[in-house]
């Protein structure tokens, strides 16, 4: 498993934890400068998106990049569905704002950009009650 697999498995376990869009990985290759690595993800309607992530960068980092482009995408596809166009839904302000991606120490969290509260790491969001 290269490092953009890994950041973006991580994400793709929060997607499938609470969100009713199927997201797959695609073997369409990326084009790709020698510092990247990137994986394609496709969800149905033949939709795509690229996730790239410089190697260079520390994991925390990588996992945030990945956080924000699922995030964005998926946000659209919820849109473009007229589904509430919100994910990951804040607990404590539900279908009022997504939680956000963020760093705390060193790791990579889904915070409420209200109230700043952490609602849990990036990849643990189906260990909430």
């Amino acid at each position: 498993m290269d490092i953009a697999d890994e950041v973006v498995s991580l994400v793709l376990r929060d997607v499938a934890a609470s969100s009713p869009v199927q997201l797959r990985v695609d073997p369409t290759p990326l084009d790709l400068a020698a510092d990247e690595q990137g994986v394609r993800l496709s969800a149905g309607g033949g939709t795509s998106v690229g996730v790239v992530v410089n190697t260079g960068q520390s994991f925390q980092e990588r996992l945030l990049v990945a956080a924000d482009v699922i995030q964005d995408w998926l946000v659209e596809i919820l849109a473009d569905q007229g589904r509430s166009a919100v994910w990951p839904v804040c607990p404590e302000h539900p279908d009022t704002h997504p939680l956000t991606a963020a760093a705390a120490g060193r790791s990579a969290i889904w915070k409420c950009p209200r109230s700043g509260s952490v609602a849990a790491e990036i990849g643990s969001l189906g260990d909430l009650p």
